[in-house]
């Protein structure tokens, strides 16, 4: 599982009941999500749900107790697809009333829209080399330091590199 970690203005108070839906459009029914991060927005409850039409991914976040206006900053949790899918999605969040009747739901504020992104070839291999003074590596705190990744997607030359002694 990969964290996804999502800062939002609110322009508008929320009241109890209301809230926000994130939705990520036709090309997200391959995505996996939960709401089982520890960052979460005070005052609010998270859950993750499916459209019944569409199977598009749902992230909902009710308000419990009243929303000041601001930055808010909260995480899911997601598990790439494991297929290759071209199609970049669009990801469209708004605030509405009573947010878990979606999609008789209504809108409290403008919605917003951003890109996403589409989903490539699986890593075939990933390693961290640990790193030495010789390349660089400096364990002390706040000094500068380097981290050497290696990694290949399927078809590449050689994904079978691994660290020297």
């Amino acid at each position: 599982d990969q964290e996804i970690r999502l800062t939002l203005e609110i322009a508008t108070v929320l009241l109890p009941d209301e809230g926000l839906i994130l939705r990520g459009g036709v090309y997200s029914s391959t995505l996996s999500c939960s709401c089982t991060s520890t960052v979460q927005i005070a005052g609010t409850s998270c859950d993750t749900a499916r459209a019944k039409i569409t199977d598009e991914l749902l992230v909902i976040i009710l308000v419990t107790d009243t929303m000041l206006p601001g930055t808010n900053t909260f995480s899911i949790s997601c598990t790439n697809p494991s297929e290759v899918d071209s199609n970049v999605m669009l990801w469209t969040m708004g605030s509405y009333d009573d947010p878990t009747t979606y999609p008789l739901v209504t809108l409290i504020d403008s919605e917003a829209y951003t890109d996403g992104f589409s989903v490539k070839a699986q890593l075939a291999t990933f390693e961290r080399w640990v790193g030495k003074i010789a390349t660089g590596f400096d364990p002390r705190p706040l000094r500068r330091g380097s981290t050497i990744l290696v990694f290949a997607l399927e078809g590449d030359a050689d994904p079978s590199i691994t660290a020297s002694s």
